[in-house]
């Protein structure tokens, strides 16, 4: 399973300048939801996986948020896309996001910033006369113990 990056973003409002903002891609094919989730554990090695099914089975355009995105769910749907992969989704953002027709993928809050810090720190070695030291260290304050 591939994905294509877009360079864009999905419209949003109120957005702090200071805030991450999503990525939206599109999957190659059509995929079920399941087999995009197997796919994400395998990427992110999350400590959980948590679904919000939207009714659909199938999800092709993904938009990615790390840290905490669920701000970002009527600007993902807006967007047309199928499934928003973020983290700390509580109870009445997947209500929400569920009414909008879009699934979520919530895999930890560390999970999906730990991806992001390894993107960041691949962007800033291609610039000039900078060295960048990525931290290992995993600062994710939750056990999980089920």
């Amino acid at each position: 399973m591939t994905a294509r990056l877009e360079n864009r973003k999905p419209p949003t409002k109120g957005a702090s300048k200071l805030s991450c903002e999503p990525r939206i891609g599109e999957l190659d094919v059509s995929t079920h939801i399941g087999e995009f989730c197997n796919a994400v554990v395998k990427s992110l090695n999350p400590p959980s996986l948590r679904l919000v099914q939207s009714g659909k089975s199938q999800i092709q355009k993904v938009a990615c948020v790390p840290g905490s995105g669920a701000s970002y769910i009527e600007a993902a749907a807006r967007a047309g896309c199928d499934c928003l992969v973020t983290g700390d989704i509580k109870h009445h953002d997947a209500l929400m996001a569920q009414a909008h027709g879009l699934a979520l993928v919530d895999v930890t809050h560390t999970a999906t910033e730990r991806a992001a810090v390894a993107m960041i720190a691949n962007a800033l070695k291609n610039l000039h006369d900078v060295e960048v030291v990525q931290s290992e260290i995993d600062t994710n304050p939750f056990t999980k113990l089920v």
